[in-house]
């Protein structure tokens, strides 16, 4: 083993994002093929979107080709907080894919390498780090401080563990918070591709780590997935400059527009996947800030702890809750 590639937080749920999904994963394979060194994969958690809703239409190509991959690749399966379905954290979907390679169900090392699953646990996670004598490299999916997980949520060591704990590693590489990004000795992988319109401009991709020669990594962008699009009422104007082909596109509407099913046919025709109008109003005032919340609670927790978090002129939080219990949970 010569290099190591790092991925995650495919959160493959159905539809288009099966075929997503099993392309990257197509593309993983093809680079690993292009590359004469060895290459093993570590999968940073999350695979699928939910373990508790599992579709068959997701699940059965994934394992098969995954399967089909070991036979070529070695590769390794971290536990990630969306692969576990039981409330005592030790159930996975995950566990699935021992077939195909290397499941940490709490915590593997060998030679300086350390491989850590999803935990909320700082007990646990310092009684790991301080067992270890070798500390070169830590494989995990953990929330760890003074990071984002996408265009506009904050981290902080209220929520989640501090950067220090991490500095007797050489490198920290996790998975978890979509967005790219590092610092210091902590990179966080991010996902391979544009999940929801919050990763939008994001640049996608996955890790390359150099072990035996240079101890280098380097961000492989991966730029073949759909991407997420945001466009307002004055861009109508302009529509020959956009490039609307592979895209998911939402349209910022402040009224009523007579013309936008016309123009959802007019973007379908130019290759936009989706086209979804985004209705807003001048008329709320919703303060600029940076809001912190816990990326390893549910989404419903997350959206309620937003929520609750949103300053508003002439909308209170508990209408404005009432409205997401009554009229978006209900439809989910």
């Amino acid at each position: 083993m010569n290099k190591i590639l790092l991925t995650g937080d495919l959160h493959i749920s159905k539809g288009i994002f099966v075929d997503i999904g099993l392309d990257y994963l197509e593309h993983l394979t093809d680079f690993c093929k292009e590359h004469d060194d060895k290459i093993e994969i570590v999968f940073l958690g999350d695979i699928f979107e939910k373990s508790a809703r599992i579709y068959n239409e997701a699940f059965v190509p994934v394992f098969k080709k995954l399967h089909e991959m070991s036979k070529t690749i070695n590769m390794s399966f971290i536990v990630g907080n969306h692969d576990i379905y039981s409330a005592n954290m030790e159930d996975s979907i995950v566990h699935t894919f021992s077939a195909s390679g290397r499941v940490i169900k709490d915590w593997y090392s060998k030679h300086g390498l350390d491989f850590l699953s999803y935990t909320k646990d700082e007990e646990k996670l310092l009684h790991f780090i301080n067992s270890n004598e070798v500390k070169k490299y830590l494989f995990t999916h953990l929330s760890i401080a003074d990071f984002k997980f996408d265009n506009n949520y904050h981290v902080n060591e209220k929520i989640a563990f501090k950067p220090d704990l991490f500095s007797d590693y050489m490198n920290v590489f996790s998975g978890h918070f979509h967005n790219h990004q590092s610092k210091h000795n902590i990179v966080y992988v991010g996902s391979p591709y544009q999940i929801t319109f919050s990763e939008e401009g994001q640049k996608k991709g996955f890790v390359l780590l150099d072990y035996e020669n240079s101890y280098q990594w380097k961000f492989v962008e991966y730029n073949n997935a759909p991407e997420h699009l945001t466009i307002s009422v004055e861009d109508i104007k302009k529509l020959d400059e956009i490039d609307f082909k592979n895209k998911f596109i939402k349209v910022k509407i402040n009224k009523k527009v007579d013309e936008f099913v016309k123009l959802k046919y007019i973007l379908y025709e130019r290759g936009a996947l989706t086209v979804t109008p985004d209705f807003y109003t001048d008329e709320i005032n919703i303060e600029n800030q940076e809001t912190s919340v816990d990326m390893s609670s549910s989404v419903e927790s997350i959206v309620r702890e937003h929520i609750n978090s949103i300053k508003a002129d002439g909308i209170g939080n508990k209408k404005l809750l009432d409205i997401f219990d009554n009229k978006i949970l209900k439809k989910v």
